[in-house]
């Protein structure tokens, strides 16, 4: 009978450590829908057009101290537009209305196309 006991609680004591290490483990996975990608953006204010990144953790902490938008780290105007890299050049494209991606690249010229996840490529290319 003491046997059992001592089965059953190892049992229990070795299943709560694997419930306790499946949860640490998908609390600190990696995100599978982009957020741990830093978010691109490029300041429109006349005369600036600093190209610049932010990670999730710090949109959030912006979001909180300047809710007017995200300001430029060059100018501190919050005249800022997302991006995306241009396939062609690497430069970064500010997104139009809606958040789409232009059809063509303001800087080289070259025609974008988005694929069905939404990444950026040169058609033909």
């Amino acid at each position: 009978m003491k046997i059992k006991k001592i089965a059953l609680v190892t049992l229990a004591v070795a299943a709560l450590a694997q419930a306790g290490f499946l949860t640490w483990s998908y609390v600190n996975q990696p995100s599978l829908d982009g957020e741990d990608i830093p978010a691109d953006f490029v300041c429109a204010a006349p005369g600036c057009g600093v190209e610049f990144s932010k990670t999730r953790e710090e949109l959030v902490a912006l979001r909180q101290s300047s809710p007017e938008g995200v300001p430029c780290p060059a100018c501190g105007k919050a005249l800022t537009k997302r991006a995306v890299h241009c396939p062609s050049c690497q430069k970064l494209v500010p997104l139009v209305g809606h958040g789409r991606v232009p059809e063509k690249c303001a800087q080289c010229g070259k025609p974008i196309s988005v694929d069905d996840k939404g990444i950026p490529f040169c058609p033909g290319g």
